[in-house]
């Protein structure tokens, strides 16, 4: 395998030997993407949070999991482990996955119900909500005169800080802060 990547390497090198003008093409080129990638970078918000957040935070996020990993002798992390480092509030999303049958439509808590803690946020988002607890379908209590179709379809609530318990079409015997119900009753 190593004679063929020196071999490899040399004929490479015989070709730019015969092509000088390839190289400095070559080199132009990548210093003309470097250029338009860093304007990018400096000029357009996605870009710097793509880089600083997706990129550079999150691998410091796994190597610092990574290490304490191995420091400790632990198996592989699932994507489910991974996601829980990552995402505050994923432990209410695979809740709702794991409490609600796949043709759930879950009605979700208006803006105004959720704190604004990091630990919460995006729970009344219905396309962030549905991205982790596919295929449920939800929408929000803020979005029901948009979907007012969906919004006639609701089979379960999402009941977050307390918010919600006043949608279900019965009264539960115990009321925590953050579960999913039935919008109709279980005895039924």
């Amino acid at each position: 395998m190593g004679v063929v990547k020196i071999q490899v390497c040399q004929l490479i090198m015989k070709q730019e030997q015969n092509n000088p003008g390839l190289l400095r093409r070559n080199l132009l080129v990548a210093f003309i993407l470097g250029v338009i990638l860093l304007l990018l970078y400096v000029s357009v918000p996605g870009y710097h949070w793509a880089i600083t957040e997706m990129a550079v935070r999150n691998k410091e996020l796994i190597d610092r999991i990574e290490t304490r990993r191995l420091n400790t002798n632990m198996p592989e992390l699932t994507m489910d482990d991974k996601r829980l480092f990552k995402i505050s509030n994923y432990w209410y999303l695979k809740y709702l996955r794991e409490n609600t049958p796949e043709n759930a439509v879950i009605l979700l808590p208006p803006h105004s119900a959720i704190d604004t803690s990091d630990e919460m946020k995006f729970l009344n988002s219905a396309e962030w909500v549905e991205y982790f607890i596919f295929p449920r379908l939800c929408v929000g209590e803020d979005d029901k005169e948009k979907s007012k179709a969906l919004y006639a379809k609701v089979t379960h609530v999402a009941i977050v800080n307390g918010w919600g318990y006043d949608k279900l079409h019965y009264s539960p015997e115990k009321r925590t802060s953050e579960i999913v119900l039935p919008i109709d009753s279980l005895k039924k």
